[in-house]
């Protein structure tokens, strides 16, 4: 039989627990077989298995087990087949108090041990076993115990605690069973009977019906604290529309915050959020406006807290701010808009507390818009700059408080910025030269200027006429000789002109203030034929105008000598006073019109000499009749008395009453009052403020007193006053504005010791204020309404700078570079430029450049405009033509030039 075992590779039981093969036969398989199989129970379901690998060429083991005394039927185990070279092995899972066998057999190329070593029986553990690495986690509302649980039998485990710091060193102390309970399998239990401030300490065993474990205890002593509170309750902050803030008094010992809310009409809370420790407030976003909530806060520690910390206890109640209203009333005028800036302005619905936010589009009608800026709270206006000229903008704005936009969007009406006009010279050109991007011209002109026609539309905040580079002022294509205001939103204009920005107007037109032409209005179907327009006057309803010059038909076939009336929209009256002579003045003051002028008859047979009132309904004249010996150029009325002045020098029925070209005359009956002011030259304009009546025109004294053009006289007396300003030329046409300021235009270039262009501005004291439209030629007509003022006159350029002959203009806009003006005294006639465009030379007629003696040859900085110390002269006639050389070392000139020198040399005609 042993024979049998051995050459069969049988396997034989010794009777007991191990399979051995039988010794000393030799092995079918060249992987040696392993042995010393050894197992010990660990724990109740776990048995660990060591064994001796006696092969060098094993590629694995593999393991099986069976259950019962003796058992035979082994069935692989869930790791099995084992690594190669291992030794060890931990089988878990198994059932407690059961017997367990295990063999084993090595694995490898050459096949596997034909003999398996198998181990003795093995029991697991009937008890379970302990459990290890217990931990804690401490809040004040109870100590959290975790733990490893290495048994598969326990039915439950028990906790005990002991109090005081380091209680855990005398077992005895365990006098608490904090449960008996604690489900098998459970790997943490928290114990909520702990009293805050106490240190405890825990153990831990795992008990089935058949005993417990070792105990397990705590490695550290577990001391329960009190739950954190605030060093000052939750109030409210601050809030917005769209958001809310709470504060509060940091704990000492939190490490973080939980916050909740509520709607306060139906509160359920829910928490929002929490802060960090130390945070002292927390902030609320994304809330509907004007709408109330309601909030609370608690302290946490570990990230729990306590349900009696939520604080206030009364909920805060904070409802958020409303959203802002949108702005209203946009508001742009002629005023406000520039070539490259438009101004505008709101009205402001936010109780002045709201920032406002401004954006912008460009093109009729469009919608893109993009941020463009923000005003702070109470600023209701905004200047938009480096605008495009002659471009349509839209702007819209909207209102910014307590953290919200306002619903809608306040949007303008398209805006079209203003197109520079073209720029004109007073006088010839002789040279130009284009240098990088700026343009150099020299002549016989004085000032250069945009185009503006005899008509300009500005304001009297205006300190010049830059501002009225209009591109929408309408051009009147010839003089302007009246302008009275239309008592809304322009002015009536005469003269002898018979287009207005293009449009057919013959001799009358409405301008409105922002110097377009009035549409549908009276110089649409009315039109005066021949002749001029010399005066103008609207009567007090704003309906009816009367016209007067020196035209004899209008509406082209309709005779009306040198007087008209017509309605606001065109429709001529069937008011025929019919007038022998030339009308240059008007008042209307309903039931009578005023009338001066040269004439002397009226209605063909009625003798009224150069002054008439006017029924306003028959046309014929009444009995009033002042008779004047001269031609009347302007009349004034002031309640019952009215002012004429003129070429005359007597006035009423025999001619007997002196009055030197200024009089009073009573309204009642026509008869001369007593105020005298009589002046040595004609009176041509007359203004009033107050007790002070304003007189221009061609005379340099008053009552014997030198008043130079212009003067001020007292109305009660006719004396002169003390305003003096002086002008040194004539004045046409006065004006005062409600701040006392007079307005005076005329034939004049200087006023009041300032250089003023045919027109300028005084205080009531004579002093020249700012104001100074600088046109080119004489103004004949100056109004005045609010803050607008029109001039009219033979000029075609305001705006401009007086550059003495030589002029700089930027070739990007069209507009003069003011700060260059070298003012040569006599004509220039040649220009050059070295090759870096830094100076330029010019040549003409000239001795002096500014106040520095410079003869016929000169070089400025074109960056500056100051004079360079270059100054060879030519000694006579003219300098002609200038040339550099390559090198810019040699200046050639050429000219008319003979007998005399250049540079010091004698030079005919050409030098260098």
């Amino acid at each position: 039989m042993a024979l049998l075992s051995l050459l069969c590779g049988c396997e034989s039981t010794d009777g007991g627990s191990n399979f051995q093969r039988t010794g000393g036969e030799a092995a079918a398989s060249t992987v040696a077989q392993p042995s010393n199989i050894a197992a010990t129970a660990t724990t109740d379901s776990s048995i660990a298995l060591a064994w001796t690998d006696n092969a060098s060429n094993e590629t694995g083991f593999e393991l099986e087990k069976c259950s019962g005394s003796a058992c035979t039927s082994f069935t692989a185990v869930s790791a099995s087949p084992l690594l190669n070279n291992a030794t060890t092995h931990t089988e878990a899972g198994l059932s407690p108090s059961t017997i367990y066998r295990f063999r084993i057999r090595a694995v490898g190329n050459g096949g596997t041990s034909s003999n398996w070593t198998v181990s003795d029986n093995i029991t697991t553990s009937s008890i379970p076993s302990a459990p290890t690495s217990i931990s804690k986690s401490i809040l004040p509302s109870g100590v959290t115990l975790s733990w490893v649980d290495n048994a598969t039998s326990e039915t439950a485990f028990t906790l005990e605690r002991c109090a005081g710091a380091n209680c855990r060193a005398d077992p005895a102390n365990f006098v608490t069973t904090v449960s008996s309970a604690i489900s098998a399998n459970a790997t943490s239990y928290t114990d909520s009977t702990v009293v805050q401030g106490t240190t405890y300490n825990y153990r831990l065993k795992a008990c089935n019906t058949l005993g417990c474990s070792d105990w397990l205890t705590l490695g550290s002593d577990a001391a329960v604290t009190s739950w954190p509170t605030f060093g000052v309750e939750p109030t409210e902050s601050s809030k917005t529309a769209a958001s809310v803030t709470i504060g509060w008094g940091d704990s000492a010992s939190d490490n973080g915050y939980e916050i909740r809310r509520c709607l306060a009409s139906s509160c359920t809370y829910s928490t929002i959020g929490t802060a960090v420790e130390d945070a002292t407030s927390f902030t609320d976003y994304g809330l509907s406006s004007n709408t109330a909530y309601k909030y609370q806060a608690r302290p946490l520690l570990g990230g729990a807290g306590d349900d009696s910390g939520w604080k206030p206890d009364t909920p805060l109640s904070i409802t958020t701010y409303a959203a802002p209203t949108a702005p209203s009333s946009f508001v742009q005028t002629m005023t406000d808009i520039g070539a490259t800036t438009i101004t505008f302005s709101w009205t402001d619905n936010t109780a002045g507390a709201g920032t406002h936010y401004i954006e912008k589009c460009t093109g009729a009608g469009c919608t893109n818009f993009a941020a463009l800026a923000s005003v702070a709270a109470g600023v209701t206006s905004y200047q938009a700059v480096g605008l495009t000229a002659g471009t349509i903008y839209r702007f819209r704005v909207r209102s910014y408080q307590y953290g919200a936009y306002s619903s809608s969007y306040l949007t303008s009406s398209d805006i079209s910025t203003k197109a520079y006009m073209p720029w004109m010279t007073d006088g010839p050109v002789h040279s130009s030269l284009i240098s990088g991007s700026t343009m150099f011209i020299g002549g016989d002109f004085l000032t250069i200027g945009p185009y503006t026609g005899t008509g300009i539309s500005i304001t009297t905040s205006n300190a010049n006429m830059t501002a009225a580079l209009i591109g929408t002022l309408a051009k009147v294509n010839g003089t302007i000789y009246c302008v009275i205001p239309d008592g809304g939103s322009g002015f009536y204009i005469g003269g002898s002109f018979t287009a207005v920005g293009g449009a057919s107007r013959k001799r009358v037109a409405r301008i409105a203030f922002d110097g377009s032409v009035g549409v549908a209005s009276i110089g649409d179907t009315f039109t005066v034929d021949n002749g001029e327009v010399r005066a103008l006057a609207l009567n007090s309803l704003h309906d009816t105008l009367y016209v007067g010059g020196t035209f004899t038909t209008v509406n082209g076939a309709t005779t009306r000598n040198h007087i008209a009336k017509v309605s606001t929209l065109g429709a001529l009256d069937g008011w025929n006073p019919n007038l022998n002579g030339n009308v240059y003045a008007l008042v209307a003051n309903e039931p009578v019109i005023y009338a001066g002028g040269a004439f002397t008859d009226i209605g063909g047979g009625t003798t009224r000499n150069r002054l008439v009132a006017i029924n306003s309904t028959t046309g014929a004249a009444t009995a009033w009749d002042p008779n004047s010996n001269g031609t009347v150029h302007t009349l004034l009325l002031d309640g019952t008395t009215l002012y004429a002045g003129g070429d005359f020098t007597a006035l009423d029925a025999t001619e007997s009453t002196a009055r030197s070209r200024l009089a009073s005359i009573s309204t009642a009956d026509g008869s001369i009052n007593t105020f005298t002011a009589n002046a040595n030259g004609s009176v041509r304009a007359l203004a009033l403020d107050g007790t002070t009546l304003y007189a221009g025109g061609l005379f340099t004294q008053i009552n014997s007193s030198t008043r130079n053009y212009i003067a001020a006289v007292d109305t009660s007396t006719g004396d002169v006053t003390s305003w003096n300003p002086s002008a040194n030329s004539t004045v046409f046409a006065l004006s005062v504005d409600s701040n006392s300021n007079v307005y005076a235009g005329g034939s004049f270039t200087q006023l009041g010791g300032q250089t003023r262009y045919y027109a300028g501005a005084l205080n009531s004291s004579g002093t020249t204020i700012s104001w100074h439209p600088a046109s080119n030629d004489t103004v004949y007509g100056i109004s005045i309404y609010s803050t607008y003022a029109y001039l009219g006159g033979s000029f075609t350029s305001s705006g401009g700078y007086y550059t003495g002959r030589l002029a700089a203009i930027d070739l990007s806009t069209g507009i003069p570079k003011s700060w260059f003006a070298p003012k040569p005294s006599s004509t220039v006639r040649a220009l050059a430029a070295n090759s870096t465009g830094s100076t330029l030379y010019f040549g003409g007629d000239f001795t002096t450049v500014g106040s520095s003696t410079r003869n016929r040859i000169a070089a400025a900085s074109t960056g500056t405009g100051s004079l360079t110390s270059w100054n060879p002269g030519v000694s006579s006639h003219s300098v002609h033509a200038i040339a550099l050389d390559s090198t810019d070392a040699n200046v050639y000139v050429g000219g008319t030039f003979t007998g005399g020198t250049a540079g010091g040399v004698e030079a005919n005609y050409l030098a260098s």
